[in-house]
């Protein structure tokens, strides 16, 4: 960048000139480039909008004005202007350089990335597509004598070709097509030709500040095209993902509109229910004809619940299976209301609880059958203890009555003895 502005600038004039013109071309993109890299982090196919709103900022505007202030210093230094030019000097320069980044810098950046990427067959149709409508735009309003020029204004039909670019095919075909209608609208500016027809100045400094809003337009477009097919995706991947667990987990979805009375529910549901899936859904009194007679006021009872209080939709209830057998079933759930506050609808899920209940049921038989050894080892440990205390009471008796015979034996012998 140095040696090429100093090399620019010092064969057309003053060396002291073209040393400033170089440091600030130098200082501008050095700083321009670590405040875009490292600091804003930009993506070079601005991706984003942040990253089109950090090159606006940093790009067109910060670093052209440092460029501007050593060029317009430079050449009131050499005495080529006047001091009293300097501020015209200035912002002649750094609206120059601003729309020289705005213009060119998007189409450098934007292209090297596609260029390191591979390209889809669409895309390049798609892009054959934008060189030949840029062609037809060049020949229809940037030629001499052109009809289409003097019918409607110029610069408004080249508004849909780059929108169409940045929908279609995002940064790059946006900048592509500024800087091509750039081009174009470049020669008759300077020939003071229609649909410019002032002097070549006053028209580049037009079509410069023309060409600057189309590009922005382009880019602001693009990137926000491009950030909705991104949250599109993400959503949708992640829509994919709890789709995918679902089923893995055997969890099916329903949505009922109260309204309509209609129940939609997901493939899911099929398995789970048996009931066959229909894109247009079903009745709510279909529901509640499979239910078992016992559960219907249970349900309705938990919907009413969930509807007037807004609380958790959540119950189990049996239901007759198409195949005759009886089956466990969880239904979760929340209602959703209008701006009124009026329950519109509920969305939920729904499991099939059998295997859940069944051990439910081996596990209370279990605990139950424990119960009753336990019962029947504590009474028989009862029976015992009292069998032994009875014995050891039998036992006692019997040691005081050999205790007393053979104290009475004693007594009557030493009394004989005496005697």
């Amino acid at each position: 960048i140095a040696l090429g502005a100093f090399a620019a600038n010092a064969t057309s004039g003053p060396l002291l000139a073209a040393v400033l013109i170089a440091t600030g071309n130098t200082a501008s993109g050095v700083l321009g480039a670590w405040l875009l890299r490292d600091v804003a982090r930009i993506a070079i196919s601005l991706p984003r909008l942040k990253d089109c709103l950090s090159l606006l900022f940093i790009g067109a505007s910060l670093t052209p004005a440092i460029t501007a202030t050593l060029g317009a210093a430079s050449l009131c230094l050499a005495e080529i202007h006047p001091w009293s030019s300097y501020f015209s000097l200035w912002s002649l320069w750094w609206f120059g350089d601003g729309a020289g980044v705005i213009i060119i810098c998007p189409l450098l950046l934007t292209w090297s990335s596609l260029f390191a990427k591979e390209r889809e067959s669409g895309d390049i149709a798609d892009y054959g597509l934008l060189a030949v409508s840029l062609l037809f735009l060049g020949f229809l309003i940037f030629q001499p004598d052109s009809a289409i020029a003097t019918i409607l204004p110029a610069r408004i039909l080249v508004f849909p070709f780059v929108i169409w670019a940045a929908l279609r095919l995002g940064a790059a075909g946006s900048s592509l097509g500024v800087f091509a209608i750039s081009i174009m609208a470049a020669i008759p500016a300077l020939r003071a030709i229609e649909p410019f027809g002032h002097e070549a100045g006053e028209n580049l400094i037009s079509l410069q500040i023309f060409m600057c809003v189309v590009a922005i337009m382009g880019l602001v477009i693009a990137a926000a095209n491009s950030e909705r097919r991104e949250n599109e995706r993400a959503l949708h991947e992640s829509r994919e993902q709890i789709r995918y667990t679902l089923e893995a987990a055997k969890v099916g979805t329903w949505d009922w509109d109260i309204r309509s009375g209609v129940v939609h529910w997901s493939e899911v549901m099929e398995e789970i229910q048996g009931i066959p899936w229909d894109r247009d859904g079903g009745r709510i009194e279909d529901f509640f004809e499979r239910v078992c007679s016992k559960d219907r006021d249970r349900i309705r009872r938990a919907i009413g619940n969930a509807l007037s209080q807004g609380k958790l939709y959540q119950v189990e209830y049996r239901q007759i299976h198409p195949d005759g057998r009886t089956q466990w079933l969880e239904g979760k759930g929340r209602a959703f209301y209008d701006q009124e506050g009026r329950p519109v609808g509920m969305r939920g899920i729904c499991m099939d609880i059998s295997e859940r209940k069944e051990l439910e049921l081996e596990l209370k038989q279990l605990t139950d059958n424990l119960e009753n050894q336990v019962l029947e080892r504590t009474a028989m440990a009862e029976k015992r203890a009292a069998e032994l205390q009875k014995m050891a009471m039998a036992l006692t008796q019997t040691e005081n009555r050999e205790r007393r015979r053979l104290a009475h034996t004693l007594h009557d012998g030493l009394q004989q003895l005496f005697v």
